[in-house]
């Protein structure tokens, strides 16, 4: 189980330079201004979508 915890960060910190270098790309290609804004306009609508969740409301 251990094991499956440490592959996993793996992938998480060896995957972060290749987000980063297509965010790069990205912000490139449409603006700093519009990428910020694109991709914060999905990190809103994902925890807008969580919080439709009824059990996710009522975790105590």
């Amino acid at each position: 189980m251990i094991a499956l915890k440490y592959l996993d960060l793996l992938g998480s910190f060896a995957l972060l330079p290749v987000s980063y270098f297509l965010i790069g790309l990205i912000a490139d290609g449409i603006g700093g201004i519009t990428t910020i804004t694109i991709f914060a306009s999905i990190g809103i609508a994902i925890v807008a979508s969580v919080l439709c969740v009824p059990a996710i409301r009522r975790f105590q």
